[in-house]
């Protein structure tokens, strides 16, 4: 019986360790509302260094190569989205080491044809701490992601204080602040 409790002890510490760790970085696409376009993040030269990620910007075309519009480089996040003229780029990251949001801790980037416009930290976008979404490492800032209104270049993001987030992402700024409907 004792091995039996010894064994489930070190399972349990560690299954919890894999669930505390960061994801690796993985090749994949997001494309646009219609289809005609996409980002694609291939493999990380360095799957441990987020630092190293790249991507660009595809035009769907009917020969057997599709044409780059733009790329990007420096950087690998787990969502990004893409909007319906393909100009424009909305990176998410929503996993940070630490207890309370942060001015280093950059939650969302706008990109126009790869170079960046704005971004906005935890600290700037969550006015409530205590309402985060914690681990015993990590936080957690959006609760959804909704993405692009329709056709427009409006990006929404409901965040863990309950608050809604629409933002203009030619500016890259917040262009309403309410109270979320869901």
């Amino acid at each position: 019986m004792k091995w039996l409790t010894t064994a489930v002890i070190a399972l349990s510490i560690r299954l919890f360790a894999y669930a505390e760790s960061e994801q690796i970085p993985y090749p994949y696409v997001s494309a646009t509302i219609d289809g005609t376009f996409y980002f694609k993040i291939p493999d990380p030269d360095n799957v441990y260094n987020k630092a190293k990620g790249r991507g660009a910007v595809f035009q769907v075309t009917a020969g057997k190569d599709d044409k780059i519009l733009w790329r990007t480089t420096g950087w690998y996040s787990f969502r990004t989205y893409l909007s319906h003229d393909a100009k424009y780029l909305v990176r998410i990251d929503d996993w940070f080491p630490g207890e309370t949001p942060s001015s280093y801790d950059i939650a969302v980037v706008f990109y126009k044809e790869g170079k960046p416009i704005n971004s906005f930290s935890t600290k700037d976008l969550i006015v409530d701490a205590a309402r985060l979404r914690k681990s015993m490492s990590h936080y957690q800032c959006i609760e959804k992601v909704v993405g692009f209104k329709g056709y427009s270049h409006d990006f929404v993001i409901r965040l863990i204080d309950g608050k809604e987030l629409v933002f203009d992402v030619k500016k890259g700024i917040v262009r309403s602040k309410t109270p979320s409907q869901n």
